[in-house]
């Protein structure tokens, strides 16, 4: 898109065709070679990099004061029904899961960081892309940037897919600005509430 700025000057303003991105889902706009960066998890590059052609790198979430940044590092977090037929089972899975270092060497950063201690202690990536996650994640703790995890509250996981599905739309064009925000806030009022 290309406008005309102050004093004549011509203005480019880049950004992705909605249409387009809708059409290729579930790949992603960045790896479809129709954006330029996205704001997503560290260890989306290895999706990124076995769908699209080009090199991707990794940045910190930019900020105006260098210190309330917004990043973390986190792990997947493992839930369970409360009213399982199999409590026990389910409690040594999530245990499993979370501490024992072999999960950690079989699954990499498929879950995002490793769990514990011992499970980042035993993963050592051993090809490029994972091995520039480790590194990436590695300069955050020394650059000393990263902000304590705020655990979701009931209701994050509708409020996120109501932002995405309602911003698809407005840009789109199916929704208005002003239609988009006051559906967002009412379908999250309602998901919170629960």
């Amino acid at each position: 898109m290309v406008d005309q700025g102050g004093e004549g000057r011509e203005v480019r303003r880049l950004f992705a065709d909605a249409k387009k991105v809708a059409q290729i889902k579930p790949k992603s706009a960045l790896s479809a070679e129709l954006a330029g960066s996205e704001f997503t998890w560290d260890n989306f590059t290895v999706r990124y990099t076995s769908e699209g052609k080009s090199e991707y790198g990794l940045a910190p979430i930019p900020t105006t004061d260098g210190k309330r940044t917004g990043q973390y590092l986190g792990s997947l977090m493992l839930s369970a029904y409360k009213r399982t037929q199999h409590p026990k089972e389910v409690a040594q899975f999530i245990d499993f899961m979370v501490h024992d270092p072999e999960v950690a060497k079989i699954m990499g950063y498929d879950r995002g960081v490793p769990t514990t201690q011992a499970q980042y202690d035993a993963y050592q990536p051993a090809d490029p892309v994972n091995k520039a996650i480790a590194a990436y994640e590695e300069s955050l703790v020394e650059a000393g940037v990263l902000e304590q995890i705020t655990p979701h509250p009931n209701g994050a996981d509708i409020c996120e897919a109501a932002f995405l599905r309602i911003a698809e739309e407005m840009a789109l064009g199916s929704r208005s600005v002003e239609d988009s925000v006051e559906q967002f806030f009412t379908e999250s009022k309602t998901a919170l509430a629960g």
